[in-house]
């Protein structure tokens, strides 16, 4: 898809957020700097129609927090599938960014996490969500009501429309 189309989807009613984008440098093709230019496009876009962007980060992270600060973007950047430490995870949140959690979450990670700050998902996993819930619950010591309200909240927050 060209940018332009992009931009004229993005827009409609039934897209609730830009992404998957981001930075990869162990699989992407094209250049960080590269990278970092669609990035970029991407979250003007999401600034643009007010709604988040969903980001893929593998090895980009400083890159990443660096436009997060360039750009002082309003709406939320939400890395998905966070695997990361400890280290990183404080790292991120501490920018603003928001971590969503899929079935290999690092529970050290999941646990320092603010409960303002999460996301479950199950992305590509064959894991149920369901499943996925039981873990985090656990991890963070609440029910898989509790977190579900939590994240609830989060989407409503986020202005995620799926409600």
């Amino acid at each position: 898809h060209t940018m332009e189309q992009i931009c004229r989807a993005a827009k409609a009613k039934n897209v609730v957020a830009i992404g998957e984008c981001g930075i990869d440098k162990l699989k992407s093709p094209a250049t960080v700097k590269v990278q970092t230019e669609i990035l970029a496009a991407h979250a003007a876009l999401a600034e643009a129609v007010h709604k988040p962007l969903i980001l893929h980060c593998v090895k980009g992270q400083e890159e990443i927090m660096s436009l997060h600060r360039k750009m002082a973007a309003k709406q939320a950047w939400i890395i998905h599938g966070f695997r990361g430490k400890p280290t990183q995870a404080e790292q991120l949140l501490r920018e603003g960014f928001f971590l969503s959690f899929g079935a290999l979450f690092n529970p050290d990670s999941l646990a320092i996490t603010p409960a303002d700050r999460l996301f479950i998902e199950s992305d590509t996993s064959n894991t149920p969500i369901e499943e996925i819930y039981r873990a985090a619950a656990l991890c963070r010591g609440v029910s898989t009501e509790e977190l579900a309200a939590t994240i609830a909240n989060n989407i409503k927050l986020c202005n995620i429309a799926i409600f």
